[in-house]
């Protein structure tokens, strides 16, 4: 049985075994950048940026819908919730 070893640059090694084959090489691949880039300019995913800055932006400034005042919470609640609904938002905007 032939065993062939390769170590990725992470240090994990892999190992394949075969009964009838010898391996001379092993190719090592990579995610694709380039694709990557171009998932992450797609019109789906710039719609989706758009639509998260809009939600997170409208809590920052105050005219999130989501920042009402529910009827079972008490003004301590809906004042807790709302601070930390923002202050979530400022994060995810990066300040």
């Amino acid at each position: 049985m032939t065993t062939f070893t390769a170590i990725d640059p992470a240090g994990k090694t892999h190992t394949r075994t075969s009964k009838t084959r010898t391996y001379t090489h092993t190719v090592v691949g990579l995610p694709s950048s380039t694709k990557a880039t171009l998932a992450a300019m797609s019109p789906e995913a710039r719609k989706m940026h758009r639509s998260n800055f809009k939600y997170h932006m409208a809590f920052v400034d105050g005219t999130s819908q989501w920042l009402r005042r529910n009827t079972f919470e008490t003004e301590v609640q809906y004042l807790e919730r709302a601070a930390m609904e923002i202050e979530g938002s400022a994060v995810e905007l990066d300040g």
